[in-house]
């Protein structure tokens, strides 16, 4: 087992405390307990300790969601909309052409729906074999590596990374925001989202929350942990804005309903879960207004 770090990953403050102690993995499965760790300084949540690449690389099983098609008609209109809104997103930012670079785009699902969107030419980045394979069968090119690997290969070609619930999976996400840099053109910019720590959801469900996904996630944000990021590399921050989400919701009560009252893990989705989403829909719209919403947006721009 790997030390526990005494000071914040992101600010180095040395007054990071417990958040949540033995937390498991209510998802899959997955064999063992972590500790939570949050920063009052910085406003961030980290795995204590903190898990090296290759060995978080293990926690991703082949029913991983973000491995398969969303089933079900309510599902896939979400997802619809989701995306429509995004390539909005990267047209009002870059227009219709332009390279991008989507890290952690697992089978590539969103990259095939975006291309229709624009002209750009997209690509994806994945570390594992699994996805890409997947992604070769929907006719999409997804590299093999990291950031760093392809930091190494190019320099400046892309005009925009998405960066779509992917920065609470890296265990060094400054460092690799730095090689995002690196990749991108002057002017260039990041679009992604991460789960707030300071959402409802959280502060209501804790360890059952839907979005705490261990130990696939192993930092959890705010807005406030997302702008010192972004300065400790050199972006500078264009929007910050609080999405919808009931999955939080969603997924923590199934862990709630599994456990405590059907006394089974299902390491699935539920049969039942459609509905939640569509029950928490009006919660999760209001959290959106108050600023809480269990979903963060951020949009950082590199230095012409």
């Amino acid at each position: 087992m790997d030390k526990k770090t005494r000071e914040c990953p992101i600010c180095s403050s040395k007054k990071i405390k417990p958040l949540l102690e033995k937390a498991v993995d209510k998802e899959y499965g997955d064999k063992g307990n972590w500790d939570i760790y949050f920063c009052p300084e910085c406003q961030v949540g980290f795995q204590n300790p903190l898990p090296v690449l290759n060995n978080s690389l293990e926690n991703y099983p082949p029913q991983y969601s973000q491995y398969h098609p969303r089933r079900g008609t309510l599902l896939k209109k979400l997802y619809q909309a989701y995306l429509q809104k995004k390539a909005k997103k990267i047209e009002k930012l870059i227009g219709q052409e332009g390279n991008i670079l989507e890290v952690g785009c697992g089978v590539g699902q969103s990259i095939k729906v975006l291309s229709g969107y624009g002209k750009w030419k997209m690509v994806g980045l994945e570390p594992i074999d699994y996805p890409i394979k997947e992604g070769k069968k929907i006719g999409v090119h997804i590299l093999k590596g990291t950031l760093s690997s392809l930091a190494k290969k190019e320099k400046e070609k892309y005009d925009l990374i998405l960066m779509l619930h992917v920065l609470e999976h890296l265990p060094d996400p400054k460092s690799d925001l730095k090689y995002a840099y690196q990749l991108l053109k002057p002017g260039g910019y990041i679009v992604g989202e991460t789960e707030n720590l300071l959402s409802w959801d959280f502060k209501i469900l804790e360890k059952f929350w839907g979005l705490l996904a261990l130990p696939r996630h192993i930092f959890f944000f705010t807005k406030d942990s997302l702008r010192l990021l972004a300065q400790k590399n050199d972006f500078k921050t264009i929007e910050i804005n609080f999405q919808p989400n009931t999955e939080g919701w969603a997924l923590g009560c199934q862990f709630f309903l599994q456990e405590k009252i059907f006394r089974k893990q299902l390491n699935k989705r539920a049969f039942y879960y459609p509905i939640l989403l569509a029950i928490f829909l009006p919660l999760s719209l209001t959290q959106t207004f108050f600023k809480a919403s269990g979903v963060v947006e951020f949009v950082f721009k590199k230095n012409l």
